[in-house]
């Protein structure tokens, strides 16, 4: 049983059939440290309380770890807010974090490709996070076992505290500071507009649902660095999770159990070429939907909304 020293959060909610998955996928290794967060059930949703606590018997059940601490929630914190203070709760009793949320099922080699590179750049101000997501991989062939990017991806990922002690979860606060993005942070005016439009298109929305992008924003504001491996180390397997509800080409994308850290970049610079192609292939890509997409997606919010609507109608007056 390999042997993991780096502190491991899982953050779950509702999903017991998924969160079984992963368990099962790291009960091969043994942990020092963990941290498990489980979201509250949702006020009037049927059923819901008794998918909670499966998931929470589930956590209680872990032997595979040295030392585990356990965070329920008392109320529904939603899946922005949820993650985000189960996240800023793990780092108030450690200084780095693997986070895994429970549909993102890991490689064995994702481990010690985390615990490898926290230490080599534990002090390096410009590495933000380290990803366990290639979603490029056929696109773009890495050179070396890593490179750097400015994207960042959070299925299956590693930070240290300095870096997360830079988030704001605020969205008022988030929007302001879009125009504090370095101009060199864009590869193109194109990337620039398309970023810049997204992020303010959900940082506007009603729905509580985001921690990803005001991460993403810090990293960004910093002019920090993701490591990104050369092979997929995680695979999400929760197709229908909080931003996508349809199966996309990076959903279940294959990851090497094998890999290893064999070379490291030369110096620790922004890969443009890696991260123009990913720009193309990925970001792009995946932004531009069938005209089935976009009424499935509007039909599936018009359902929520009258959803709502019968369960409190006050709140929609």
């Amino acid at each position: 049983m390999a042997g993991v020293n780096v502190p491991l959060l899982i953050i779950a909610f509702n999903r017991p059939t998924v969160l079984k998955r992963l368990l099962e996928s790291l009960a091969q290794h043994r942990f020092k440290q963990l941290f498990v967060f489980v979201d509250h059930e949702r006020v009037g949703v049927p059923g819901e309380a008794e998918l909670v606590e499966e998931c929470r018997e589930l956590v209680r059940s872990i032997d595979f770890c040295d030392e585990k601490s356990t965070n329920f929630a008392t109320t529904n914190l939603g899946c922005g807010y949820g993650p985000f203070s189960a996240i800023t709760w793990a780092f108030g009793n450690s200084k780095e974090l693997i986070v895994l949320e429970d549909d993102c099922i890991p490689a064995s080699s994702f481990f010690p490709f985390c615990a490898q590179l926290l230490a080599r750049y534990r002090d390096d101000q410009k590495v933000w996070m380290i990803s366990g997501n290639n979603f490029s991989e056929k696109n773009f062939d890495v050179p070396e076992s890593y490179t750097f990017s400015g994207y960042a991806h959070f299925w299956g990922w590693a930070t240290w505290k300095r870096s997360w002690q830079q988030v704001k979860y605020d969205r008022e606060i988030c929007l302001k500071e879009l125009d504090r993005i370095p101009e060199n942070r864009f590869l193109s005016e194109q990337e620039r507009e398309f970023f810049i439009t997204d992020y303010r298109a959900n940082l506007l929305r009603k729905s509580d649902d985001l921690w990803d992008y005001q991460a993403a924003l810090a990293m960004a504001l910093n002019d920090g660095l993701s490591i990104v491996p050369q092979k997929n180390l995680v695979s999400n397997i929760g197709l229908h999770g909080t931003h996508f509800s349809s199966d996309k080409p990076f959903f279940k994308l294959a990851s090497d159990p094998e890999f290893s850290v064999v070379t490291h970049p030369k110096t620790i610079e922004r890969d443009r070429l890696y991260d123009r192609i990913h720009f193309e292939k990925h970001w792009q890509e995946i932004n531009t939907r069938s005209l089935a997409e976009k009424l499935r997606t509007r039909w599936i919010k018009i359902r929520k909304f009258f959803s709502d609507w019968v369960r409190d109608p006050k709140n929609n007056e």
